[in-house]
């Protein structure tokens, strides 16, 4: 059963409830059901209560009094267009808000489903939108400086460095997730091979092409792998045998970085990003570049354009003896 309110220690931040004793019970009613039915964790139930508070605190000083059921009833669009200026005001970031609003909907829409209060309002007023943040890649210089970096030293070469070098070639030259090249099975190349299939996000099946110096990275990390490789089983092992790790590769990663004196966004995710606006950049069809990517939707390759649209500009900018 959901924890009393003062359990939750929260009641030096409200001194007084801001609802009336009918409202107090349903909210219990509400966290009680979050919990039970939704197996919602403590600490998720903590975030849902302090978000509601926070509302009914705001309601109660709008109001100018207590609030009961019957105010909660009565509520109209413009009081939640008053409640999100009040969180904008506040200098909330975007998920913030988009968390609070979406709490207090889960609250109203439990009343609703008692027959308590219609949850339109809060339905009817939508939160603001996240920008979608633009993939940062690495240039043509960096990734050039990757590359001779993974070459530098090229006598005795162990196998696991052999390993890296071929996990970071498929996420640069295939364009693929970290996940995507780690679930590679021995079954899916052959020396001859010129292509691979993926199975990536959901179970989506795509084709990409292999470039050559990329299979013979893979190539040369099995001929030196100390540990038999089952046709079937994880192409990348560890140092004890076992399916490679990601985090091995974002430490590769991320000492390539110190060495090289790379940016922080040169991550192997970077890599990926990189592999299309290279390729975007380079006159590629968007729609090639989406099954390449594997991406479900063409406005997710989309983000690319502006990228590339950004890199543009700002070769634009330093070039024009106008600008």
């Amino acid at each position: 059963m959901v924890k009393d309110f003062e359990t939750y220690n929260l009641t030096n931040q409200y001194d007084i409830l801001p609802m009336a004793l009918g409202l107090k019970a349903h909210w219990q009613q509400w966290l009680y059901n979050l919990q039970s039915e939704r197996q919602l964790s403590i600490k998720t139930l903590e975030a849902y209560q302090s978000d509601s508070l926070q509302y009914f605190c705001f309601q109660r000083d709008y109001l100018g009094k207590i609030i009961d059921i019957e105010d909660v009833i009565a509520l109209k669009p413009r009081d939640v267009r008053a409640y999100l200026s009040y969180l904008r005001e506040k200098g909330l970031a975007v998920r913030s808000v988009n968390r609070k609003l979406s709490c207090c909907r889960s609250f109203f829409r439990f009343l609703s489903k008692q027959g308590l209060a219609d949850a339109g309002a809060w339905e009817a007023i939508k939160g603001p939108k996240r920008a979608a943040p633009l993939p940062k890649a690495i240039d043509h210089g960096e990734a050039k400086t990757i590359s001779l970096g993974l070459e530098a030293e090229q006598n005795n070469v162990d196998w696991v460095e052999l390993r890296d070098r071929a996990v970071l070639s498929l996420l640069y030259g295939c364009g693929l997730r970290i996940s995507e090249a780690l679930s590679l099975t021995l079954s899916v190349i052959t020396p001859e091979s010129d292509q691979l299939r993926i199975v990536g996000k959901g179970k989506k099946m795509r084709i990409v092409p292999l470039l050559p110096v990329v299979r013979d990275g893979i190539f040369a990390y099995i001929a030196s792998c100390p540990w038999p490789l089952d046709p079937q089983g994880a192409l990348f092992l560890g140092e004890k045998g076992s399916a490679l790790s990601p985090r091995i590769i974002q430490r590769k990663m991320q000492f390539l970085r110190g060495a090289l004196g790379l940016e922080e966004h040169s991550t192997p995710h970077a890599l990926r990003h990189s592999f299309a606006s290279h390729l975007l950049a380079n006159g590629i069809d968007l729609r090639v570049l989406q099954d390449l990517l594997g991406h479900e939707s063409l406005s997710t390759t989309q983000i690319y354009t502006k990228v590339d649209n950004e890199r543009l500009m700002k070769a634009y900018e330093k070039a024009h003896p106008r600008s």
